[in-house]
C-alpha cells in the first residue's frame, strides 16, 4: 500500500510541476499583454531576492555537531 501511495503523490507532484511549466510558457509568450496567471497569480515586475549567505569559515569549529540519521 505504501508504494501505491508514494506513486500517487509523485503523480500529483509531477502534474503540478507540468502545470507550472505551462503557465510560465504562457507568461513568456504573452509578455506585455498580460502579467497575471490564474494558477501563479500576479507576476511581480522586479521580484526581490534575499541576500546570499556568506559561507562561515568556522562552521566546523562551532558548538553545533553534525548528525546523521540512518534509515532502514
Amino acid at each position: 500500500m505504501e508504494i501505491e501511495r508514494a506513486e500517487a503523490i509523485s503523480e500529483v507532484a509531477q502534474t503540478l510541476i507540468n502545470s507550472a511549466k505551462v503557465e510560465l510558457q504562457f507568461l513568456e509568450m504573452t509578455a506585455g499583454q498580460t502579467s497575471e496567471s490564474e494558477f501563479l497569480g500576479p507576476q511581480k515586475s522586479n521580484p526581490l531576492l534575499p541576500a546570499a549567505r556568506k559561507p562561515n569559515s568556522d562552521a566546523r569549529s562551532s558548538n553545533h555537531e553534525r548528525r546523521t540519521t540512518s534509515h532502514r
